[in-house]
């Protein structure tokens, strides 16, 4: 019986002694693979042990958009203590309403969700298990309905008025453009945009203006609309496109009618098409919004409001401007 207590006691020992070391080993080798695991971490990528977690969200055909946000937000989340998870359906056939998103946000329990806000109606901001609020950031369009402790965006009169800069700078204050009003009928933004470019564009005596009419609204299709308006409009010596959509349309236009280098093209762009287009050469100028930029502003406003409970309910985006050599 005695030798059988020795045995005993000394399996026990063993055993202790392999637990010890095989903590010992776990915690080496976690440390060793992962640095910067501390609230410290400087690489921007998700951690679990960072204390606060914020989603990045909103449909599909808003990706690219989002993607540079989520880009930026990465860039500041080592500062917060926070970890960023970006998620958007990978398609249009997933049906995956922005909604549903927002429900997302609160099925996880993120500590705040950024999302690009589209023409939904009748948005419920979302809640976590407790039935707590969410804190929300916008960006994309301003819902003066939805709950949202700031909305990030860019002020569409300054952006007519930097448009208006950069066609009188390029033409030395003399030629002809020619603008493609591709507006829906109910798109306010688009309108004061439009309205603040050809304001400012009527102060130069030299420069003659012409405008598309050209509406999505209609059954007509924007692509045929687009290329009838760009055929019928001779000696345009500056084709302006104000969204990404008929940028891309424009673009691929000019290129088809063989009129690539001969027709400059000042454009607004949000995503990967444009700014492809622009690497190309095939755009001359391209007016976007600083999607990073928005990211860390994002970040910002987020922990403005964590520490003070408030934050600005209106933050500026800055406007980036992209320049072809003539």
């Amino acid at each position: 019986m005695k030798i059988d207590r020795i045995i005993q006691s000394i399996i026990f020992t063993l055993l202790v002694v392999t637990i010890i070391i095989g903590g010992i080993y776990i915690y080496t080798s976690y440390t060793a693979l992962n640095p910067n695991s501390s609230s410290n971490a400087d690489d921007g990528r998700i951690e679990s042990m960072r204390t606060r977690s914020i989603l990045i969200t909103g449909t599909s055909e808003n990706e690219d958009y989002l993607k540079q946000i989520y880009e930026g937000a990465l860039e500041k989340c080592s500062i917060y203590d926070s970890s960023v998870q970006l998620y958007v359906p990978s398609s249009k056939a997933e049906n995956v309403n922005l909604q549903s998103l927002l429900n997302y946000a609160g099925f996880i329990n993120a500590d705040c969700v950024i999302s690009y806000i589209d023409s939904s109606k009748n948005l419920i901001p979302p809640k976590n298990s407790s039935g707590v609020a969410v804190p929300l950031i916008t960006v994309g369009n301003y819902n003066p309905d939805l709950p949202q402790i700031s909305f990030i965006g860019i002020n569409y009169s300054e952006l007519g008025r930097i448009f208006a800069s950069e066609i009188t700078s390029f033409l030395n204050a003399k030629g002809t453009v020619f603008i493609l009003n591709t507006s829906s009928k109910n798109d306010l933004n688009y309108s004061t945009l439009v309205s603040s470019l050809l304001s400012s564009l009527k102060q130069e005596s030299d420069i003659k203006v012409e405008i598309s009419a050209v509406l999505k609204d209609s059954s007509f299709s924007l692509q045929d609309s687009i290329r009838q308006q760009i055929v019928s409009a001779p000696n345009i010596d500056v084709l302006v496109s104000l969204t990404e959509e008929s940028t891309m349309i424009a673009t691929q236009t000019v290129i088809d009618l063989n009129l690539a280098g001969k027709i400059n093209i000042i454009a607004f762009g949000e995503g990967a098409g444009s700014q492809s287009y622009y690497d190309k050469g095939l755009v001359t100028e391209l007016i976007s919004i600083d999607s990073k930029d928005i990211g860390k502003k994002a970040l910002d406003e987020f922990y403005e409001f964590h520490s003070k409970g408030s934050a600005n309910s209106y933050v500026m985006a800055d406007v980036k401007v992209q320049r072809n050599e003539k």
